[in-house]
């Protein structure tokens, strides 16, 4: 079919076409009743008159920024996919307003703090009212895989002493998003301890600790802290 219409089109649009300013070409001869595509036009009829436009091609832009947004959306999306059942329904999905979604409220504030490059550093694992955790500090045991993180537990502001705490592991060489914890450590304590495989060099392991609010009847979660983040060292 397309190959005919290529044919009629080459053999009738010099001589058969009055063009309008509608942006559209009305065509008079024998065309008859076509419907359908072909090149880069589109075949209708109105009113008994066949109709023929040239079909929009949608706009994509594709400069090199937008690509790069492109990719760091990808990146954000494959990152927290693998914990995000649990991350984003306990500390985003309350919080989701109307048509909003806890999952497209983490791509949205990460997405924003990053821009169009992927930096591990600028990523926001929680984003809530309550005051984030101060002096943050954190060991990782190469032999053990136990990773020690520390708070100053002074109550300040809307931070309270039983708000329990949420913790991100990322990797600093390739920038991945490797472990979670939603933890029963409450901030008071000023410290918990997490595990993740052994092996890796401690400096090349960042956390990201943020606390929570929960409703003493129901135990939901009502509120949420912005996280703070360290590089871990090597313990003493």
């Amino acid at each position: 079919m397309k190959t005919i219409f290529n044919t009629i089109l080459s053999l009738i649009v010099p001589f058969l076409i009055a063009m309008s300013t509608t942006g559209f070409a009305v065509v008079h001869g024998a065309l008859g009743n076509i419907r359908g595509k072909a090149g880069g036009w589109t075949f209708s009829v109105l009113k008994g008159q066949q109709i023929m436009k040239e079909k929009s091609i949608p706009f994509n832009p594709q400069s090199t920024k937008q690509t790069a947004i492109r990719t760091v959306f990808r990146k954000i999306i494959s990152e927290f996919k693998p914990i995000a059942q649990d991350w984003v329904q306990t500390l985003w999905n309350p919080f989701a307003a109307g048509k909003e979604t806890g999952w497209g409220n983490l791509i949205s504030k990460n997405l924003l703090a990053m821009g169009d490059t992927w930096d591990a550093s600028k990523l926001v694992p929680t984003y809530g009212s309550i005051d984030p955790p101060l002096d943050l500090a954190a060991t990782y045991d190469t032999a053990t895989g136990q990773v020690v993180v520390t708070w100053d537990d002074t109550e300040y502001g809307n931070r309270e002493s039983d708000n329990k705490d949420n913790n991100l592991k990322t990797l600093e060489d390739d920038e991945d998003v490797q472990f979670s914890d939603i933890g029963s450590t409450d901030f008071e304590e000023g410290t918990a301890t997490y595990f993740i495989p052994t092996g890796y060099t401690a400096t090349n392991v960042r956390v990201w600790q943020s606390f929570r609010s929960l409703d003493p009847v129901t135990g939901e979660v009502t509120g949420v802290s912005n996280s703070a983040t360290c590089v871990c060292t090597a313990p003493a």
